[in-house]
């Protein structure tokens, strides 16, 4: 038990030298300000300094005849809103070697550093995943009460968005609204989670669902949104 104290202490100064170190590479701008190694042979060593890596996942893009990799990362870099920048970058798999194609600071939303300790790892600066599905790049987040979904394709040369969703509950109900870029279809759906929202003769939930054409304009994988 004496040891413990100790112990506890060299843990807080660890912690905090590890702290003043990174905020001495954030201060000094020495930190990565973009992806700059274009080929290794493992993932991690494209990792630029201060960054974390949130999320990664692999599999067949289509338009891109390889094994893909994609991966989320979050950044020390502003965004001129204010907040920090998120990265997604894409990488191709051949002959035991990886090679970076594509990285865009837009394509996943910005975050805050909830926990002011420059790690970028706490739940709130972590609530994003990436995966490769259908061909397709997916971003999925979550948040306390709801979700949200981007989904990017590879198109004659371009990563646009073709699909994106978000959903929010309360006590009372469930809102999704999702707009398919492919067939310019807006989706509002609610859902009434009360007891006194079903038909009592049927015993089905009174939702509401609305679809309308709308037509928005191309959003790309660079382009703020």
């Amino acid at each position: 038990m004496k040891l413990l104290p100790k112990q506890a202490w060299k843990n807080y100064n660890e912690k905090q030298n590890a702290y003043k170190k990174r905020l001495s590479l954030y201060q000094n701008n020495e930190y990565g300000d973009s992806i700059v190694i274009k080929e290794a042979r493992t993932l991690e060593a494209f990792l630029p300094k201060l960054w974390y890596e949130v999320s990664v996942n692999s599999g067949e893009i289509t338009g891109i005849d390889s094994l893909c990799y994609v991966v989320g990362y979050n950044t020390p870099i502003i965004g001129n809103n204010g907040s920090f920048l998120r990265n997604l970058a894409i990488y191709e798999y051949r002959e035991g070697k990886y090679r970076l194609i594509k990285q865009s600071f837009y394509a996943i939303d910005s975050f805050e550093d909830m926990d002011n300790d420059l790690l970028f790892d706490g739940y709130d600066e972590s609530n994003f995943s990436v995966s490769i599905q259908d061909g397709h790049i997916v971003i999925n987040y979550e948040y306390m009460r709801g979700e949200a979904v981007n989904e990017y394709s590879y198109e004659n040369g371009n990563w646009i968005l073709v699909y994106a969703s978000s959903s929010h509950r309360t006590c009372c109900s469930a809102s999704i609204s999702s707009y398919d870029y492919r067939t310019k279809t807006l989706t509002e759906s609610t859902f009434p989670l009360g007891e006194e929202d079903y038909d009592d003769s049927t015993g089905i939930s009174r939702d509401t669902v609305i679809t309308t054409i709308e037509d928005r304009p191309v959003i790309y994988m660079d382009q703020p949104f």
